[in-house]
């Protein structure tokens, strides 16, 4: 089961709003429903609810790469067999491939997003390179050891049961082999925090489970170490983009997230709440956002 309180940084009433919520979420069985938990997430990035998703690569390519980039840095690509676990439209998987890799397969939850790496993967010929598989990262399809290195780029924070993710990442490589992920610190976001709390009538709110887990620096070193992985490696980078204006920036976040965090509202009334976040932005003149990522690192046993 997911954590029941809130792990992000947060102002002390609005930190306490959110886990009583949780609580009541644990108390009626809502936050043990991690199906729907992960068909709420799905159905986010599939566009199912709002379009925003569509602008993903328009608004987020740049940021995400950047991450991808610092993520890989630390480990060898080339000749490898490599497993990109929350792949999305493939920021993090390109940047494997033009690594040298000699194997990559992507995988997602998200059928849209899949759908956009596939039209990237056949643009630039790699169609020999990448697979590309439909797949949730807490049960993935794969053999056991199979790839040489697991990465996951920013995707950590949105699965409910993330040990049985690192599990299953663990589970499907080879011995010796390297698992790399980065997540969203504890700060991450911090404006979008703010702008929900100030939009979304708390009606909406009351007794809904959180869908997003931010994770500390330690905590990840913890988290790698109890997984039985070895030479743990964990370091953290906190920034601001910048954009040119204050729409730019929600376009950003909505894109981004796929307006996940307002899955428990009614259809009738989701895009005049959205839209008052983007207003809250606009309003109080806020065009940066706040950047937290932890990247952590870890060998399997060798057998």
């Amino acid at each position: 089961m997911p954590d029941i309180l809130w792990t992000g940084e947060m102002a002390f009433l609005k930190k306490m709003i959110l886990n009583v919520n949780g609580i009541l979420a644990w108390i009626s069985g809502n936050m043990k429903d991690t199906d729907a938990m992960k068909q709420d997430m799905t159905s986010a990035y599939n566009g199912e609810r709002t379009a925003d998703v569509v602008n993903y690569d328009t608004y987020g390519w740049d940021h995400y790469n950047g991450v991808a980039v610092a993520l890989l840095e630390e480990i060898s690509l080339s000749e490898k067999h490599v497993l990109d676990v929350g792949c999305g439209t493939g920021i993090s998987t390109i940047e494997i491939v033009e690594g040298k890799a000699n194997k990559v397969c992507g995988t997602d939850i998200s059928e849209y997003m899949l759908g956009e790496l596939k039209k990237k993967v056949e643009a630039k010929g790699y169609q020999n390179v990448v697979d590309v598989i439909l797949a949730d990262a807490e049960n993935l399809p794969f053999d056991d050891n199979v790839f040489d290195v697991a990465v996951s780029n920013m995707v950590l924070g949105l699965v409910p049961n993330q040990e049985k993710m690192i599990r299953e990442m663990i589970r499907v490589v080879k011995p010796g082999g390297v698992i790399a992920l980065s997540t969203h610190g504890p700060t991450h976001y911090a404006e979008l925090s703010d702008a929900v709390f100030a939009a979304i009538p708390k009606r909406y709110m009351l007794g809904r489970r959180i869908l997003y887990w931010p994770r500390g620096r330690e905590w990840m070193q913890r988290f790698f170490q109890d997984a039985g992985l070895n030479d743990v490696k964990v370091k953290q980078s906190i920034w601001h983009d910048s954009f040119q204006s204050s729409n730019d920036m929600y376009e950003f976040i909505a894109s981004s997230t796929g307006n996940f965090y307002a899955s428990f509202i009614p259809d009738e009334v989701i895009n005049s709440i959205l839209n008052d976040i983007r207003q809250y932005f606009i309003v109080s003149k806020i065009d940066k956002i706040t950047l937290d990522v932890v990247y952590a690192y870890g060998k399997k046993a060798e057998s």
